[in-house]
């Protein structure tokens, strides 16, 4: 005798159902998942940074997960990881993306690292801050975004350009006091007069 299976509607469901004597068995089924995300900036050399990052140099945004749970085991989709930009002043808004998906499969560790380069920014003379999240959204294999979903807020970062750093002919303490004298009188005996 051969096994016959099939994936039916709902409703098909419930007429086979409900052609069965006696009533059905639910069982509930509660499942357990936490997770935990971690991200940083990184510079060429794999520093982390300190809140000033040098976009004249490579950076990165390096960001870790972990799935656990005794549900992990049931989890079949893919990851979209995501770090989002928010100008703090005049530049642009915008979000990056990690590969397009990430799968997580069942049966492995549940932790994951991705590195997402820094790209797209516009600085200001001064340098330009940024507030950056980081996000993480699970989707199901029907492509639609499951209750699986964290955030990571990094703390204001202020990106700039080193050749901008020092603009040519900056006054020193020394100029600003010369160029005073010069308007001012000199003396208070030239003042009495």
């Amino acid at each position: 005798m051969a096994l016959h299976q099939s994936v039916v509607s709902i409703d098909q469901y419930n007429t086979v159902k409900n052609s069965f004597p006696g009533t059905a068995e639910v069982t509930d089924v509660s499942v357990n998942l936490s997770l935990e995300i971690a991200s940083a900036i990184l510079d060429e050399r794999g520093a982390v940074s300190d809140g000033r990052v040098n976009i004249e140099q490579p950076s990165k945004v390096r960001v870790a997960w972990l799935l656990s749970g005794t549900g992990m085991n049931l989890v079949c989709g893919l990851w979209c990881v995501q770090v989002h930009f928010e100008s703090m002043g005049s530049g642009d808004e915008f979000t990056l993306e990690g590969d397009p998906m990430i799968p997580n499969e069942p049966c492995q560790t549940g932790a994951f690292i991705i590195e997402i380069p820094i790209t797209h920014l516009t600085i200001a003379h001064c340098g330009s801050p940024y507030k950056m999240t980081t996000s993480i959204q699970f989707i199901t294999l029907c492509n639609s975004p499951a209750p699986i979903v964290g955030f990571k807020e990094f703390k204001t970062v202020n990106f700039y350009k080193s050749t901008d750093a020092i603009p040519p002919a900056v006054p020193t303490r020394s100029t600003l006091f010369q160029a005073a004298t010069k308007v001012l009188p000199h003396t208070h005996e030239e003042n009495d007069r």
